[in-house]
Order: structure tokens, then sequence, then C-alpha cells
């Protein structure tokens, strides 16, 4: 029965069903065919190594198409995964499991970064300088690798004391074996895929929805550019609309969603490509740049159109951040809701003196929301005046997804969050 069950069974079959994040919207559930996937694969196979050998530590849940993906990659070449059961105990698990390859959301990067730089803040002069030294030479380093280059001999013997004194902790941090990471979910800063590179460690970024199972596009190791999603892949077609929208053809596209004819049409253009309502570009060597959702640009009450998204990276990046979401639409000026990391704070607060008796009044303190105001305005530099935040509200507790402000890939739910703080946002302006 089952043989024939099986031999009955052809690629245009539905594969599964996976529901929607429901960041703008009801979660909706995307009809995958077995030639969606099949697509991934093979485009997942021509570009990066996976073998037996290989060692996948499993940070997304299997409800999301990103982690299903990986799964079926990794299992179809026969490597193994370990599953995280507790995020913040991830440092931990890259210590035990010691992976060549983890997918993540760009969020998890950022607090990678934010926490070793959080060290170097408070190292000495001389340690900061040599940690500078070490990411700038293996920076040079690893470009002129990649490109082909012949690699001086001078440079050779500073990447070598490089390693030895910076770059191997950076590794070593997590786990010392891993080749690549793969990010998606949201944009994720050039500085910080720079930064890992340095250290010998990939971020593939790549770009892609629950409807392209996933990935459209992503860098490979032999063809990327930081501060991109890389280059469409084999098998669909990626072009731009008149307004900048991102729009898919291909197999690896959902045949629609489940029971729901209305919301199928609604995405679908007359010649077979899917609306993703991301706004992006193509740039002359054909790398594929995101700038933003189409329904998260904010627009001033001055006429500026601004992406939230790349302010709260930049924001984001700083070591007592754990949350921040960018709030402006129809207003004078940018402002924003930010969650601190309290386990970083609190520390903070009591080796500086400054007391509370809970998070509440921690963040009513003055001298705390000074120290925030010089670390936004550190982190936001390079910002247009009109993108820089004016206020700032902090939160005494996260974001949730029992509140449905986020996803469980961490993904912010604007309209929920701004429903929830309205009274705090209102105050603001």
């Amino acid at each position: 029965m089952l043989k024939k069950r099986l031999a009955s069974g052809t690629p245009d079959d539905i594969s599964t069903i996976i529901y929607t994040s429901g960041t703008t919207g009801d979660p909706k559930g995307a009809l995958l065919a077995h030639k969606s996937f099949f697509v991934e694969m093979d485009a997942l196979n021509a570009g990066f190594p996976m073998g037996e050998d290989d060692i996948e530590l499993v940070f997304l849940p299997l409800s999301h198409v990103y982690g299903k993906c990986s799964l079926y990659w990794v299992h179809s070449k026969g490597g193994t995964e370990y599953f995280c059961y507790d995020t913040n105990k991830i440092v931990e698990y890259f210590q035990e499991v010691r992976p060549t390859y983890m997918v993540g959301v760009p969020r998890l990067y950022e607090k990678m970064y934010a926490a070793i730089n959080a060290n170097v803040e408070k190292a000495s002069g001389v340690k900061k300088k040599l940690f500078g030294w070490g990411i700038a030479t293996g920076k040079k380093y690893r470009f002129a690798e990649i490109e082909g280059k012949r690699i001086p001999l001078m440079l050779k013997i500073k990447h070598a004391v490089a390693y030895k004194l910076v770059l191997h902790k950076i590794r070593d941090l997590l786990g010392g074996r891993l080749n690549f990471f793969s990010a998606g979910g949201a944009p994720l800063g050039k500085d910080i895929e720079e930064f890992f590179f340095a250290a010998n460690i990939f971020i593939a970024q790549g770009y892609g929805l629950t409807e392209t199972a996933p990935c459209g596009s992503f860098n490979v190791p032999a063809a990327f550019k930081f501060g991109t999603v890389g280059k469409p892949i084999a098998g669909n077609d990626i072009k731009i609309a008149s307004d900048g929208e991102i729009l898919i053809k291909g197999d690896n596209v959902m045949k629609g969603y489940y029971g729901n004819p209305v919301a199928t049409k609604e995405v679908m253009t007359k010649d077979g490509y899917f609306k993703t309502g991301d706004i992006g570009m193509i740039d002359e060597d054909g790398f594929l740049k995101i700038t933003d959702r189409k329904k998260d640009i904010i627009i001033t009450a001055n006429g500026k159109n601004i992406a939230p998204q790349n302010i709260e990276s930049k924001i984001g990046q700083d070591f007592y951040v754990e949350q921040v979401v960018i709030i402006g639409d129809k207003q004078k000026f940018v402002t924003a809701l930010i969650v601190p990391s309290f386990d970083s704070l609190e520390a903070y607060a009591k080796d500086k003196g400054i007391a509370f008796s809970s998070r509440e009044d921690l963040i009513k303190n003055p001298a705390i929301i000074e120290f925030y105001q010089g670390r936004i305005d550190a982190q936001s530099k390079g910002l247009a005046h009109f993108e820089q935040i004016q206020k700032f509200a902090l939160i005494p507790e996260p974001f949730s997804i029992e509140k449905g402000e986020i996803t469980p890939t961490m993904k912010i739910k604007r309209k929920m969050i701004a429903q929830n703080y309205k009274d705090v946002i209102a105050s603001m302006y």
C-alpha cells in the first residue's frame, strides 16, 4: 500500500500547508508542492557544501518554512541536526554542539554582534585598538582571498597574528567549526556581515517568503555582495514592478492560499508573478537589494519616505537594546519604542550605583534615559536627519507572541504594537 501511494505521487502534489506569520494581516495557509522544495534544494546543492559530517543547530521552529526547508536539505545530504529548545542558551549550545551550519534570523546575529562588541567596550584602550586592527586585517585578507587576488607576504603574516590574537576567539565562541550561517526574514546590516566574514564565518543572506518555499534569492560563497540578498536562484524569475515591488515567478511559488481564492487572486499578477509586498531593486551586477516592506514604509507629515527596518537594524545592534520599533507614519518626526536588554541594563545600573526597585522604576531614571539617548545617537550615525529618532520611550517588558506583538521568528507586528502602546506613542507627540 505504501509503495503504491508513493508511486502515485507527483512533484505537483501538495507537500505541506504552511501559514504565513501574519505581520500585516491574518495568517494564510500557503499551499506548497513537492517541486517547490525541489527548486530550493537544487539551488542549495549548487551553492553550498553539505554532507554527512555536517551538523546543523536548529534555531527556527519547523512551522516556519525556512526551518522546514533547511531540515529537508540537511536530511537529504545525510547531515545531523540538534534542536535548540531555549534560544536564551544559544551560545551554550554552540559550545556543546559545535555546528558547521545554522539558519537564523537577523536579530540573532545582531545580538551576537552586540554581545561581542559590548565586551570590547569594557576592555582597555590597547585591547580595543588590537581588536579593531584584527577585524580590519581579517576583512582585508578575506576579501583578497575570495576575489582570487595575490595575497602579499606581509598581509599573510598580519592575518596569522590577527587570527591568533583576535579572530579565532570569535570562531571559538560559535563552536570553532562553523562553515556558514544562513540569514533571512529581515534585512541584516552590512557591517555585521563583514564583521563575521573577517573571522572566516560567512553569513549567506537570502530573501523569500512563506509563499516562495522560502528563498527567491541568496548569496553563495562563490558569488556574493554584502548589503544584498544575492542573485535569483535557478528555477525562478524576479523582476521589479513600476512601484518598486518585488515580483517572483517559478516552481517554488505556492499554488495558492488554502481555502482562500480571493486572497490568492490579490497576490498574483495576470502573468503569474507573486506580489511579495516588499520594495527592492536589482543592481548592475544582478544582486537583489531589499529596501523595506511595502506596507511598513513610513511617510511623515513632511512627505518623507522612511524604511523603519533599516533604522531598527542599526539601533538593534546595541548591546543594551533587546527590541525596537520605529514610529512616525503621518507624524512630524520619528520616535521609537525600545525594550532594554534588562540583564545588561541592571548590571550597568548596579555598577554605576543607580538604585532601583523595579524595571519600571529603572527605565524612568533620568540617568538611564540619558544613557540610552547617547547610545541611540551613536548608532544613528549615517542616517539622514529626518530618519533620526527625536524621542523614545523605554518599555518595561518585551513585545511578546502571546500579546500578538511579534511572530515566533521575532518579526514585528506593527499594527498590534501601535494599538497596545497607543497612549505611550501619543505622549511622544
